[in-house]
């Protein structure tokens, strides 16, 4: 059998119209040809079941939601319902820990403030997974070889638009964790002068941006990761994401999985 990958929107940037006309956003994920939606907030169980039954008439699988508050623990109980295999939880932050620079011990620190979570997703039979996010303590690749050797039920999302703000490779992220990864988060990076970009520059988001699939310029090989993860055997979501589109969502949605589907899959 032909292996593929599920791609999913997150729809973070719609904003308001998730939860002032969710149908439409619905709509316009099906008709871009996804397969999946990351939808959030969920405000009650009444409305993670409202939400589910509207994805399915769309045909969408519902993933990775949680409540206004993304308390981990409810979030959990909500993707279970859903049947999800995976579900995110909250992050360590570098402030918290030290900051810029952490130490081994800060992330044996950070590994004990998330055990209690990890266990309980556990026995709801999923994966917790933090967020390969800026300013946390999964920045980089060393970060995430440092946070996962000391939590070893912990996985990583894999966020190739926050790794590559880091100046890290995603293809290799994905070579030496991938039995690790539980969720991908697909978008581009754009900096005004990668080559001297600083993510601990004040003021880093006036001269940056995540970018639309394609349209960054930090040599983010889109292919090269997507063959990586068929490589591995990876059987779990690739959402398509961006922060702050520069054009409305629906083009975005749909340009962002045209591109993908430009390189063959």
């Amino acid at each position: 059998m032909e292996k593929k990958l599920k791609f999913a929107c997150q729809t973070m940037s719609w904003k308001k119209v998730v939860e002032e006309d969710p149908e439409l956003v619905m709509h316009s994920v099906r008709d871009a040809g996804y397969e999946g939606i990351e939808f959030a907030p969920i405000q009650s169980l009444e409305h993670l079941r409202d939400m589910a039954l509207m994805a399915a008439r769309h045909g969408l699988k519902l993933l990775n939601v949680h409540p206004p508050s993304g308390g981990s623990f409810l979030s959990v109980d909500y993707n279970a319902i859903l049947g999800n295999e995976s579900v995110e939880i909250k992050p360590c932050w570098r402030w918290d820990f030290g900051g810029r620079n952490p130490t081994m011990a800060a992330f044996r620190a950070a590994a004990a403030r998330l055990e209690k979570t990890v266990h309980y997703v556990k026995a709801h039979g999923l994966k917790p997974f933090c967020h390969v996010h800026l300013d946390t303590m999964m920045e980089t690749e060393e970060d995430m070889e440092r946070l996962l050797s000391c939590s070893p039920d912990l996985y990583a999302l894999l966020d190739t638009g926050h790794l590559c703000a880091a100046k890290g490779d995603p293809v290799q992220a994905i070579k030496r964790f991938g039995s690790r990864i539980a969720h991908v988060h697909l978008k581009d990076f754009y900096a005004e002068d990668h080559e001297n970009w600083d993510r601990h520059a004040p003021g880093l988001w006036q001269t940056a941006r995540f970018a639309e699939i394609g349209k960054g310029n930090c040599g983010l090989d889109v292919k090269g990761v997507l063959d990586a993860l068929l490589e591995m055997d990876y059987r779990g979501w690739v959402s398509v994401e961006l922060d702050h589109p520069q054009r409305p969502e629906p083009a975005h949605c749909r340009g962002s999985l045209k591109h993908v589907r430009s390189l063959g899959f």
